[in-house]
Protein backbone atom coordinates (compact mmCIF):
# COMPACT_ATOMS: atom_id res chain seq x y z
CA UNK A 1 0.00 0.00 0.00
CA UNK A 2 1.46 3.40 -0.75
CA UNK A 3 0.47 7.31 0.15
CA UNK A 4 0.06 9.24 -3.04
CA UNK A 5 1.73 12.58 -1.85
CA UNK A 6 2.02 16.10 -4.17
CA UNK A 7 4.15 18.16 -2.18
CA UNK A 8 3.84 21.86 -3.16
CA UNK A 9 6.33 24.80 -1.97
CA UNK A 10 4.41 27.86 -0.06
CA UNK A 11 2.95 30.85 -2.34
CA UNK A 12 5.04 34.20 -2.47
CA UNK A 13 5.63 35.70 1.29
CA UNK A 14 6.23 38.87 1.89
CA UNK A 15 10.09 38.11 2.85
CA UNK A 16 10.10 36.47 -0.73
CA UNK A 17 8.90 39.41 -2.35
CA UNK A 18 11.98 41.63 -0.14
CA UNK A 19 14.19 38.48 -1.23
CA UNK A 20 15.27 38.07 2.26
CA UNK A 21 16.11 34.94 4.13
CA UNK A 22 13.48 33.21 5.98
CA UNK A 23 14.35 30.07 6.95
CA UNK A 24 11.99 28.96 10.18
CA UNK A 25 10.33 32.30 10.66
CA UNK A 26 6.51 32.75 10.98
CA UNK A 27 6.50 36.20 10.64
CA UNK A 28 6.37 36.68 6.71
CA UNK A 29 2.70 36.50 5.80
CA UNK A 30 1.68 35.95 2.07
CA UNK A 31 1.57 38.51 -0.52
CA UNK A 32 -1.60 39.19 -2.44
CA UNK A 33 0.54 37.88 -5.54
CA UNK A 34 1.07 34.69 -2.77
CA UNK A 35 -2.69 34.32 -2.13
CA UNK A 36 -3.46 34.79 -5.70
CA UNK A 37 -1.20 31.72 -6.43
CA UNK A 38 -2.59 29.57 -3.88
CA UNK A 39 -6.02 30.08 -6.16
CA UNK A 40 -4.57 29.33 -9.26
CA UNK A 41 -3.15 25.77 -8.07
CA UNK A 42 -6.34 25.28 -6.23
CA UNK A 43 -8.39 25.82 -9.78
CA UNK A 44 -5.54 23.71 -11.01
CA UNK A 45 -6.06 20.89 -8.93
CA UNK A 46 -10.14 20.88 -9.31
CA UNK A 47 -9.57 18.42 -11.77
CA UNK A 48 -7.44 16.14 -10.24
CA UNK A 49 -8.42 12.98 -7.95
CA UNK A 50 -9.99 14.10 -4.81
CA UNK A 51 -7.33 14.76 -1.81
CA UNK A 52 -8.38 13.12 1.18
CA UNK A 53 -6.69 15.96 3.48
CA UNK A 54 -4.27 19.00 3.31
CA UNK A 55 -0.75 18.90 5.30
CA UNK A 56 1.34 22.11 5.83
CA UNK A 57 4.29 23.02 7.89
CA UNK A 58 3.35 25.33 11.00
CA UNK A 59 5.17 28.16 9.61
CA UNK A 60 2.46 31.64 8.54
CA UNK A 61 3.19 31.11 4.61
CA UNK A 62 2.58 27.37 4.46
CA UNK A 63 -0.15 27.41 6.38
CA UNK A 64 -1.95 30.21 4.49
CA UNK A 65 -1.69 28.61 1.22
CA UNK A 66 -2.38 25.10 2.59
CA UNK A 67 -5.78 26.90 4.07
CA UNK A 68 -6.65 28.71 0.48
CA UNK A 69 -6.20 25.64 -1.58
CA UNK A 70 -8.35 23.32 0.80
CA UNK A 71 -11.15 25.65 1.19
CA UNK A 72 -11.31 26.00 -2.65
CA UNK A 73 -10.90 22.16 -2.87
CA UNK A 74 -13.21 21.63 -0.51
CA UNK A 75 -10.83 19.56 1.46
CA UNK A 76 -12.00 19.99 5.64
CA UNK A 77 -8.62 17.92 7.27
CA UNK A 78 -5.88 20.32 7.64
CA UNK A 79 -3.00 19.25 9.69
CA UNK A 80 0.15 20.47 10.84
CA UNK A 81 3.21 18.71 11.04
CA UNK A 82 6.26 20.50 12.46
CA UNK A 83 9.13 18.72 10.81
CA UNK A 84 7.81 19.80 7.18
CA UNK A 85 9.34 23.44 7.78
CA UNK A 86 12.06 24.91 6.11
CA UNK A 87 15.76 24.57 6.87
CA UNK A 88 17.12 26.76 10.03
CA UNK A 89 18.96 28.84 8.58
CA UNK A 90 20.13 30.40 12.45
CA UNK A 91 21.59 34.09 11.99
CA UNK A 92 21.05 34.56 8.23
CA UNK A 93 16.92 34.50 8.92
CA UNK A 94 15.88 37.69 7.97
CA UNK A 95 18.56 39.11 5.69
CA UNK A 96 18.88 39.76 2.17
CA UNK A 97 21.71 38.27 -0.03
CA UNK A 98 24.17 41.18 0.40
CA UNK A 99 23.49 40.90 4.17
CA UNK A 100 24.60 37.66 3.80
CA UNK A 101 27.46 37.69 1.66
CA UNK A 102 28.48 40.53 4.33
CA UNK A 103 28.40 38.10 6.75
CA UNK A 104 30.47 35.38 4.90
CA UNK A 105 33.07 37.74 5.19
CA UNK A 106 32.19 38.53 1.25
CA UNK A 107 32.04 35.28 0.14
CA UNK A 108 28.85 33.46 -1.47
CA UNK A 109 26.95 31.43 0.90
CA UNK A 110 27.61 28.36 -1.36
CA UNK A 111 31.21 28.98 -0.79
CA UNK A 112 30.56 28.40 3.07
CA UNK A 113 31.14 24.98 3.73
CA UNK A 114 28.15 23.50 6.06
CA UNK A 115 30.87 23.29 9.04
CA UNK A 116 31.77 27.02 8.69
CA UNK A 117 27.98 27.70 8.53
CA UNK A 118 26.98 25.75 11.26
CA UNK A 119 29.56 27.59 13.63
CA UNK A 120 28.93 30.88 12.36
CA UNK A 121 25.38 31.13 12.36
CA UNK A 122 23.82 27.88 13.37
CA UNK A 123 22.85 26.29 9.99
CA UNK A 124 21.07 23.02 10.14
CA UNK A 125 23.26 20.58 8.07
CA UNK A 126 21.86 18.61 4.70
CA UNK A 127 22.08 15.51 7.00
CA UNK A 128 19.52 16.72 9.74
CA UNK A 129 17.18 18.20 7.18
CA UNK A 130 17.23 15.05 5.00
CA UNK A 131 16.24 13.06 7.68
CA UNK A 132 13.66 15.72 9.05
CA UNK A 133 11.73 15.87 5.91
CA UNK A 134 12.05 12.26 5.19
CA UNK A 135 10.63 11.94 9.38
CA UNK A 136 7.70 13.97 8.15
CA UNK A 137 6.71 12.09 4.82
CA UNK A 138 6.85 9.27 7.19
CA UNK A 139 4.59 10.33 9.23
CA UNK A 140 1.90 11.45 7.04
CA UNK A 141 1.98 8.09 5.16
CA UNK A 142 1.23 6.89 8.69
CA UNK A 143 -1.97 8.97 9.24
CA UNK A 144 -2.92 8.37 5.84
CA UNK A 145 -2.23 5.03 4.84
CA UNK A 146 -3.43 4.29 1.22
CA UNK A 147 -4.65 8.15 1.06
CA UNK A 148 -4.06 11.33 -1.40
CA UNK A 149 -2.25 14.24 0.33
CA UNK A 150 -1.92 17.62 -0.35
CA UNK A 151 1.32 18.65 1.32
CA UNK A 152 2.64 22.81 1.48
CA UNK A 153 6.34 22.61 2.70
CA UNK A 154 9.25 24.78 1.44
CA UNK A 155 11.48 24.71 -1.45
CA UNK A 156 14.94 24.33 0.92
CA UNK A 157 13.44 21.39 2.58
CA UNK A 158 11.97 19.97 -0.81
CA UNK A 159 15.83 20.44 -2.67
CA UNK A 160 17.36 18.51 0.29
CA UNK A 161 14.35 15.68 0.25
CA UNK A 162 14.93 15.34 -3.65
CA UNK A 163 18.72 14.82 -2.65
CA UNK A 164 18.02 12.37 -0.37
CA UNK A 165 16.14 10.49 -3.34
CA UNK A 166 19.01 10.94 -5.96
CA UNK A 167 18.11 13.80 -7.96
CA UNK A 168 20.19 17.06 -8.15
CA UNK A 169 19.12 20.67 -9.13
CA UNK A 170 15.67 20.53 -8.69
CA UNK A 171 14.02 24.01 -7.60
CA UNK A 172 10.71 25.12 -6.29
CA UNK A 173 9.45 28.42 -7.18
CA UNK A 174 6.44 28.98 -5.30
CA UNK A 175 3.73 27.24 -6.13
CA UNK A 176 5.70 24.40 -7.84
CA UNK A 177 6.71 20.80 -6.66
CA UNK A 178 7.02 17.33 -7.27
CA UNK A 179 4.94 13.93 -6.89
CA UNK A 180 6.38 11.48 -4.53
CA UNK A 181 4.96 7.61 -2.97
CA UNK A 182 5.29 6.47 0.20
CA UNK A 183 4.98 2.55 0.77
CA UNK A 184 3.26 2.26 4.25
CA UNK A 185 5.02 -1.26 4.19
CA UNK A 186 9.05 -0.25 4.13
CA UNK A 187 8.38 3.66 4.19
CA UNK A 188 10.00 3.90 1.25
CA UNK A 189 9.73 6.94 -0.74
CA UNK A 190 9.45 7.19 -4.28
CA UNK A 191 9.92 10.22 -6.64
CA UNK A 192 7.17 11.79 -8.88
CA UNK A 193 7.12 13.90 -11.66
CA UNK A 194 7.70 17.41 -11.52
CA UNK A 195 4.71 19.60 -10.96
CA UNK A 196 4.91 23.74 -12.43
CA UNK A 197 3.66 26.70 -11.29
CA UNK A 198 0.79 28.20 -12.22
CA UNK A 199 1.41 30.99 -14.33
CA UNK A 200 0.50 34.71 -13.32
CA UNK A 201 1.20 37.14 -16.27
CA UNK A 202 1.33 40.15 -14.30
CA UNK A 203 4.28 39.16 -11.53
CA UNK A 204 8.20 37.88 -12.87
CA UNK A 205 8.46 36.64 -9.57
CA UNK A 206 6.42 33.32 -10.07
CA UNK A 207 9.15 32.27 -11.72
CA UNK A 208 11.89 33.43 -9.52
CA UNK A 209 15.01 31.96 -9.22
CA UNK A 210 17.37 32.63 -5.92
CA UNK A 211 20.97 33.54 -6.48
CA UNK A 212 23.74 30.68 -5.47
CA UNK A 213 21.08 27.71 -5.75
CA UNK A 214 19.02 28.77 -3.09
CA UNK A 215 15.09 28.59 -2.82
CA UNK A 216 15.03 29.52 1.07
CA UNK A 217 14.11 33.41 0.37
Amino acid sequence: MTTKILALRHGQSTWNKERRWQGQTTVPPLTEMGERQALEAAKKLVSEPRFDAVVTSGLTRARQTGAIIAEHLGVKQVDIIEDLQERDIGKYQGLTHAEVTELNRGRNVDDVDEAEKARLVGWESNEALGRRIQSAFHEIARRYPGKRVLVISHGGSMMQLCRCLGLTGSRFPNLSGREFEVDTGTNEILIGEFVPAPVIEDDSTVQEKSKGGNTIL
